[in-house]
């Protein structure tokens, strides 16, 4: 069912925004639409509208009033804040006319896919357009089956389906927050570890959705891998090992500048650590194989060493020291060259072969690219 309506101000209450710099110039726009004397008459042209689902819809008997039950604003939130804004401040024009489509239903999964697919101000992402693919539900399912984690197929998914911290400690436990897998994360651990590919999962994660052969999805989401979601839990564990130990890092680094010359040196010679989580987690696998875990096709090793992690056990410890170590070796000297930085290196996909050479000199099981 759907009605237009004319002249009308809505505001959700409930409803977050996330604003970003993006948002905020989109919105933006809209109110110089919208308080503009020789722009306004056109807002219902330039504008896309605003879709609201509810359960009910109630149409008075003067047929100039409509009542939405349960009403919630699910594409047009940045419209809605913007008229909202330019009503408040006394810059609404008369003549703005804009677009309202309610949608009277109970079914989540219609409700889920009308969100999708009219998201239109907010460019739709790969990620929620794969988010119903069978692999991407079957994960999901085990994570939250056989582990307890929630492996959010699409954005916000969690908050929507168990919107209080209550409902979602009783789904996860107290450590909730450390329970939520967002897959894009998730696909870029399992692209850096097992596809070889630390520095593509560090600055073309735009392609880990695309399922042409320019994207990364059929490779990462193999439907014929039996411990497909074991293994995408362990890559993104150990990369939150490595993310935690960057942050340990960073801390140590704010502080540097108050140290002495040899302290503040001893800190700046491993400032490489702030780039490159993806390409020790890539070296991560090899150590883990040499003592036998047999990461591949072994459930029970993959749960072995995610067991490990989550104990913070001493041997993965050893191997975050050792790959820290010699990386910055290597590092180390690259940084005297003129025109290196960082940033650059880690995002070059040559540079895991340069990287994986040198280790190949000291650990004869790193095989060499």
């Amino acid at each position: 069912k759907i009605y237009n309506y004319y002249r009308e101000r809505i505001l959700q209450h409930n409803v977050i925004y996330s604003l970003g710099l993006r948002s905020k110039c989109i919105i933006r726009q809209i109110l110089e639409t919208a308080n503009n004397d020789a722009r306004s008459p056109n807002f219902w042209y330039f504008n896309n509208g605003i879709t609201i689902v509810c359960k009910e819809i109630a149409e008075a008997s003067s047929g100039k009033v409509i009542n939405l039950k349960n009403a919630q604003i699910i594409n047009g939130a940045q419209t809605t804040y913007a008229l909202y804004e330019a009503y408040q401040s006394g810059v609404l024009k008369d003549n703005t006319e804009v677009l309202i489509k309610a949608i009277e239903s109970n079914d989540r999964d219609f409700i889920e896919s009308v969100t999708l697919y009219t998201n239109s101000q907010n460019a739709i992402r790969l990620r929620d357009l794969c988010s119903n693919d069978e692999i991407q539900i079957k994960i999901q399912k085990i994570m939250l089956d056989s582990y307890r984690y929630f492996y959010e197929r699409k954005r916000g998914e969690v908050d929507t389906l168990h919107p209080t911290p209550e409902a979602k400690k009783n789904l996860l436990g107290k450590d909730y927050k450390d329970k939520i897998i967002n897959n894009e994360n998730a696909a870029q651990s399992f692209l850096a570890m097992y596809l070889k590919k630390p520095a593509q999962a560090k600055s073309e994660k735009g392609r880990i959705f695309m399922k042409d052969q320019a994207g990364f999805y059929d490779n990462i989401f193999n439907k014929n891998d039996s411990i497909l979601s074991e293994k995408i839990l362990l890559t993104w564990k150990l990369l939150k090992y490595i993310e935690n130990r960057k942050k340990e890092y960073r801390q140590k680094y704010k502080i540097a500048e108050d140290l002495s010359n040899i302290e503040k040196n001893e800190i700046y010679k491993y400032d490489f650590l702030l780039h490159s989580e993806y390409f020790i987690l890539n070296l991560f696998l090899d150590f883990l194989k040499n003592k036998g875990f047999g990461l591949d096709t072994d459930k029970n090793a993959v749960l072995k060493v995610i067991e490990k992690i989550d104990g913070n056990d001493v041997q993965i410890q050893e191997y975050y020291e050792t790959i820290k170590n010699t990386l910055e070796e290597y590092i180390g000297k690259l940084k005297e060259q003129p025109g290196y930085y960082h940033n650059k290196f880690f995002k070059n996909e040559k540079s895991i072969g340069l990287v994986r050479n040198h280790f190949n000199t000291k650990y004869n099981f790193i095989e060499a690219i």
